[in-house]
């Protein structure tokens, strides 16, 4: 009976499906990055840095409540990384939109996706480790559709790590306007949100 209670709720609201939902997660800065990046039911995201997946699963939790096909890639150098990012997926039944991949740090600047083929990348706290960041700017140039969105993020560290300063170091966002610009985005906006130091979207062209 309440199964039946449920699918009749379920029905009644199918209509507001593309509705931001309410993601519950540990980090508070999830739903408000997810929100930020506007997916459809079929939208294909690609998150670059992904870790273990403090952003790459509500993204998923968010393209499954929606239906349809959308899928998240998520990308980064770290094997063990990948590795739970692909067993905390299967754990919460995330695994059919989710795409672990590992990057190549023979080629770091190079994403195994075709052109043109992701309507968002999302990069949270990349900007720090990034020694040539047009060269992957321009890589997210490539595999973004035409009209597709990028939405950078950095988050507020309250005081430095003695044990790692370079993870700490807050990139200026004008750098980061400059960089985007250098590799073919159309001029960025800048976004405040709470919990981030900034959050910043570019566009693709449309040529």
């Amino acid at each position: 009976a309440m199964q039946n209670k449920i699918d009749k709720w379920n029905s009644g609201i199918s209509k507001f499906l593309r509705a931001p939902y309410l993601i519950e997660d540990s980090d508070p800065r999830a739903s408000t990055l997810v929100n930020e990046l506007e997916l459809g039911e079929d939208t294909i995201v690609l998150e670059f840095g992904s870790g273990d997946g403090n952003f790459t699963l509500p993204i998923a939790k968010q393209l499954t409540h929606q239906g349809g096909k959308g899928i998240v890639f998520g990308f980064d150098y770290s094997h063990s990384l990948v590795d739970r990012l692909e067993s905390k997926a299967i754990d919460q039944g995330l695994d059919p939109v989710i795409r672990a991949k590992i990057l190549s740090s023979a080629d770091p600047y190079e994403l195994p996706i075709n052109d043109s083929s992701v309507d968002r990348i999302v990069t949270v706290n990349s900007a720090h480790y990034l020694e040539n960041p047009t060269a992957i700017y321009e890589e997210f140039n490539r595999v973004l559709k035409p009209g597709g969105i990028l939405v950078l993020a950095d988050w507020q560290h309250p005081t430095p790590s003695i044990m790692n300063t370079s993870y700490n170091a807050i990139i200026p966002p004008e750098q980061v306007h400059f960089d985007l610009m250098v590799a073919g985005f159309h001029p960025p906006a800048q976004t405040r949100l709470s919990g981030f130091s900034w959050i910043i979207r570019a566009h693709r062209l449309l040529n």
